[in-house]
């Protein structure tokens, strides 16, 4: 407590790392002033006490020529051989002294703020921050009398927050899925299905705290950018070698995971370690959902406030560098596996001879050919009145597609769940289900949909994934 911005950890996988943590209790004082009080054994009972009070540098009322520093301790009288002896066992005041092992902080002048139920919003951070923690019954709080532990966690603790979803998975999924690689080992939990997904994938570390579960690979190198399909997963490191090297990878805030922390000359090689873990985390969360990888993509135009834009090539979308021009959306054609897939043989046969369907086969391994084109094409997407227009030229009558955020501001990222849709032109049956709008007309028809979008759906722009069954090639 004599030092700022130190820390002192005998394990390299220990809690903290910064030693700036331990001013939080300040900023909670309106005097900012705190009480430190420690009992522990070793071997014998020892309790230790100490006051802390950070203000401003001032004169000294008794002598105005002295100027006295901004921190000032409360400690001992009786012992000097100290610059700021602690208060030891018996000389503690009762008040302070505790009945068990631990450490006691006592913050004076509580600062409540503006928000009168404190306590419930400190049970909420405690439960979105520390559930793994508590359900693995290393923590135990107490907030106004009310325990928080493995036995009376519930849902409720977090209030509004999403990490009730990644506490579900940690309490419910009992064997993890390991991934492994040049970096390290992961253990990693999926869950699917849930329309209130979120589409993240948050790091746990091994102390329980959740540290991120940022969509950006430079704030979590484990994310998974899949935009069909609904789905959360939490990762954890599966030995302490591995949460070594994420530890140190970790700011001082401990709210995201940041590769290149690790300095110049190791940077791109622990980039292309993260990006072969990220990469099979991503094909394990694809297997569950069914989904393929993606085979083909295209780019068509931002969407415009007023201006519509057609479709354009690949090659007008994309610089010298490969990199795509400001105003673009990428437009990916996934493949997710189905069951009712029609396969074929390598000359387009089922293994029977030209033109069989039944009888005695020549041995080849069938195998599934996929379309290479899209189904859906002279894509427009307009505003019209409150609602998103969409309109598109279905070449098999059978569509099926997401709609993402996109723009300056938003990177593809999850489906937005459509609720409605309205004013439909030439569909004969339309649905919308975990984020894919289905659209089933006859061939060659113009589609238009009016999708209405509220307020807090309202983009810069919006991508189009076409979400496409595996069908026999013509």
């Amino acid at each position: 407590m004599y030092k700022e911005g130190t820390s002192n950890k005998d394990q390299t996988t220990a809690g903290g790392s910064f030693g700036i943590g331990k001013n939080a209790p300040y900023a909670a004082s309106e005097l900012s002033m705190v009480c430190y009080s420690t009992h522990y054994v070793q071997p014998h009972r020892i309790e230790k006490f100490i006051a802390r009070c950070k203000l401003v540098a001032h004169y000294n009322p008794e002598d105005e020529d002295e100027e006295l520093q901004h921190v000032g301790f409360g400690t001992s009288e009786e012992l000097k051989k100290n610059r700021y002896p602690p208060v030891m066992g018996d000389f503690i005041p009762d008040v302070f002294r505790l009945p068990n092992r631990g450490t006691g902080i006592f913050i004076f002048g509580f600062k409540i703020g503006r928000d009168t139920d404190w306590e419930k919003s400190a049970r909420c951070t405690i439960a979105s921050n520390f559930f793994a923690a508590i359900h693995d019954k290393k923590l135990e709080v107490v907030v106004g009398g009310v325990k928080i532990n493995n036995e009376t966690l519930n849902v409720e603790d977090f209030g509004e927050g999403k990490e009730k979803q990644y506490y579900d998975i940690y309490k419910n999924t009992e064997e993890p899925i390991r991934v492994s690689g040049k970096f390290g080992k992961l253990n990693l939990k999926i869950a699917t299905g849930n329309d209130n997904m979120e589409n993240r994938v948050a790091y746990i570390n091994s102390r329980g705290m959740l540290i991120t579960a940022e969509k950006s690979f430079k704030n979590n190198p484990f994310c998974a950018r899949i935009e069909i399909g609904k789905y959360v997963a939490i990762v954890c490191a599966a030995d302490d070698e591995t949460e070594k090297k994420i530890r140190e990878m970790e700011p001082p805030t401990h709210k995201l995971i940041n590769y290149k922390s690790v300095g110049a000359d190791d940077e791109k090689r622990i980039k292309n370690e993260l990006d072969e873990l990220n990469s099979k985390i991503v094909s394990h969360i694809k297997k569950i959902l069914d989904i393929d990888d993606v085979d083909d993509s295209g780019n068509i135009s931002e969407l415009a406030e007023i201006i519509p834009f057609e479709a354009e090539s690949n090659k007008d979308n994309n610089d010298s560098k490969g990199s795509k021009k400001p105003g673009k959306i990428k437009v990916t054609t996934s493949t997710p596996t189905n069951n009712n897939t029609i396969s074929d043989s390598e000359d387009g046969t089922d293994g029977h001879g030209p033109g069989k369907k039944s009888g005695g086969g020549h041995g080849k391994k069938p195998r599934i050919k996929v379309a290479t084109k899209t189904n859906m094409k002279n894509i427009r997407v307009t505003r019209h009145d409150e609602n998103l227009r969409v309109a598109f030229d279905s070449i098999t009558g059978i569509n099926k597609f997401v709609l993402c955020p996109a723009g300056e501001e938003n990177l593809i990222e999850s489906a937005i769940t459509v609720k409605r849709i309205t004013n439909v032109n030439g569909v004969n049956e339309v649905g919308f289900k975990e984020g894919i709008i289905t659209v089933n007309s006859d061939a060659g028809k113009r589609i238009i949909l009016d999708i209405p979008l509220d307020n807090s759906l309202q983009y810069t722009g919006y991508s189009i994934t076409e979400y496409r069954t595996r069908r026999k090639s013509t």
